[in-house]
């Protein structure tokens, strides 16, 4: 390995490898203040290759820069420093501690080896600050000529060792100071609490954990040895944690009683793997001020809610059954409907007589097509709506012009309109412009005859429809169907473009079988656009299907003629 440390490193890497050997690799070195590895001094070379080789933690800073060289022992240590670390200036990577580090190695620079068993440094390497011990050694390193160029480091973290230790020191104080008796106690109060399923976690007034049963190292995926001594924020996401010790505090210094929480709004844990879950907790305290102790207890409910969501989804299974049990019995007596009059207008024509009177044949042929042509229309809507779902059915999307789509399906329905004394206004020209959407043309006038339709239909005698068209946003062209009708409960209005939904409190009588509003919006989706709707119970409804326009003109100029 040292012999391919002298030359340039030049063989690929797997990018996805964080490995401290695979990002010296990878690091454009020639970007740094040292250069290419060519052209390194051989001794920084071979010193280079013995870290990188080395199963120890070791590491080195190099120039007036102190750029960086480590192995993995090292990137251990650097935490999610690694892999930036590498080819770094080390007062950017430890710029918490340089205060602390850079007199030392100024003394190294000066050709002195130092070394230090035990050195207290407060770290930042996890996105906090974190208090850490550490045994090490600097030794100087030269270049081929002789004179100190870098830092040699080679260290052990001793953190978990000192904890240890100091979890040791402080239980053998509290057994002087307590007796043998008082920790007969404890135990017996810590495997009660480790026989309960609930997690039970106690704070001390500076809301450092002092206990943490076996439940909430199931709950949390975390030893009771490794959550001593921290904060409990430490068990919040890092966007919960701000302000949660001024209200910890609150509930500490003030006078109320146990709280419940988690059951009014959700609270939110964090796992020690990283993984978030809701929570129910109860929070009491014990002593005021400087010797209160609070004590949480908590429950995991990822499963409450998941089985709440269970019955959710039944329940809205259960719903959508009914509707469609409804619908097919409502479809049944719509279908029945017109051929009953099919049958019944054919029989009439087969009296002795009938024929002998054209304008009676006429009548009754007409009554027979247009019952068979509401029946038609049902079943053509039922089919759409089933290929939809089935993501069969296809669009052809192409520039149309909207108000040619909008006069060809009012006057499919201006007849319509006349018997029942209902106005239509048209106002989607506007001047001597035109909106151009991108649409199916087809599918666009089935939109319209439904909205238009249900504007007529669901109207008062002399009252009005009122289309209008106007630009919304970039690239987004929105037709109005406003109508003056009795219209909906704003209860009713989250089920409007639901299937088999009937909602008008005025629908007894009037034909339909609640497919044409849901059919409409999913053919508005499927061409990009969307179908929406507003409603005042009384005073009317109001429509507003968007449309993508056809490119940049969106509004063009009409034809003379």
């Amino acid at each position: 390995m040292r012999a391919q440390m002298s030359r340039p490193p030049t063989e690929p890497t797997d990018p996805a490898d964080t490995s401290a050997r695979a990002v010296f690799h990878r690091t454009a070195w020639d970007q740094t203040p040292l250069g290419p590895p060519a052209q390194w001094p051989a001794s920084l070379r071979h010193a280079a290759a013995m870290v990188i080789d080395s199963r120890l933690p070791m590491y080195i800073a190099w120039g007036p820069d102190w750029t960086q060289i480590y192995n993995d022992g090292y990137a251990a240590i650097l935490g999610w420093k690694h892999p930036a670390a590498m080819g770094l200036s080390a007062c950017v990577t430890w710029q918490e501690i340089w205060s602390t580090v850079a007199p030392m190695w100024a003394r190294v620079m000066s050709g002195e080896a130092l070394g230090f068993d035990g050195l207290k440094l407060t770290v930042d390497r996890y996105g906090f600050p974190e208090d850490c011990v550490f045994n090490f050694s600097y030794s100087p390193l030269r270049d081929d000529d002789g004179q100190v160029r870098g830092v040699f480091v080679s260290c052990v973290e001793t953190t978990d060792r000192e904890r240890v230790e100091q979890r040791l020191k402080w239980k053998a104080q509290r057994l002087k100071e307590l007796g043998d008796e008082a920790e007969a106690r404890e135990q017996q109060m810590q495997a009660v609490l480790d026989s309960v399923s609930a997690a039970v976690i106690t704070v001390d007034p500076e809301f450092r954990i002092t206990l943490f049963n076996k439940a909430a190292e199931r709950v949390f995926r975390v030893s009771a040895a490794q959550m001593l001594g921290r904060s409990i924020d430490d068990l919040l996401p890092e966007r919960y944690r701000r302000g949660h010790g001024a209200k910890m505090a609150a509930f500490s210094n003030g006078g109320g009683g146990p709280q419940v929480l988690g059951v009014d709004r959700e609270l939110v844990g964090r796992r020690w793997d990283g993984e978030e879950f809701p929570l129910e907790a109860a929070i009491s305290r014990v002593g005021m001020g400087s010797t209160a102790l609070l004590t949480v207890v908590l429950r995991d409910v990822t499963e409450a809610h998941e089985l709440r969501r269970e019955r959710l989804a039944r329940a809205a299974a259960e719903e959508a059954s009914q509707a469609k049990s409804e619908f097919l019995s409502h479809l049944s007596h719509e279908l029945r409907t017109p051929l009953n009059a099919v049958i019944g207008f054919a029989q009439l024509l087969g009296l002795p007589g009938t024929a002998d009177q054209p304008a009676t044949v006429a009548k009754y042929a007409r009554l027979i097509h247009d019952a068979g042509q509401h029946q038609l229309s049902m079943i053509e809507q039922l089919l759409d709506l089933s290929q939809i779902e089935e993501h069969r059915l296809e669009v052809k999307l192409a520039p149309v012009r909207l108000s040619e789509a909008v006069e060809s399906s009012v006057a499919m329905v201006r007849e319509r309109a006349h018997a029942h004394s209902v106005s239509i206004r048209q106002l989607v020209s506007a001047g001597d412009a035109d909106f151009i959407v991108l649409a199916d043309l087809l599918r666009l006038r089935q939109i319209l005859l439904n909205l238009l339709s249900n504007a007529v239909k669901y109207n008062r005698p002399g009252g009005e429809v009122v289309l209008r068209a106007w630009q919304h946003a970039a690239g987004t062209v929105v037709l109005s169907v406003q109508d003056t009708g009795w219209g909906i409960a704003s209860d009713l209005m989250p089920r409007l473009f639901m299937p088999f939904e009937r909602l008008h409190p005025k629908r007894a009588g009037i034909e339909g079988a609640g497919i044409g509003l849901a059919l409409s919006r999913k053919l508005a989706r499927l061409m990009r656009g969307d179908l929406g709707a507003s409603s005042t119970e009384g005073v009317g409804s109001s429509f507003e299907l968007s449309l993508p326009a056809a490119g940049a003109g969106a509004v063009r100029p009409i034809p003379a003629g």
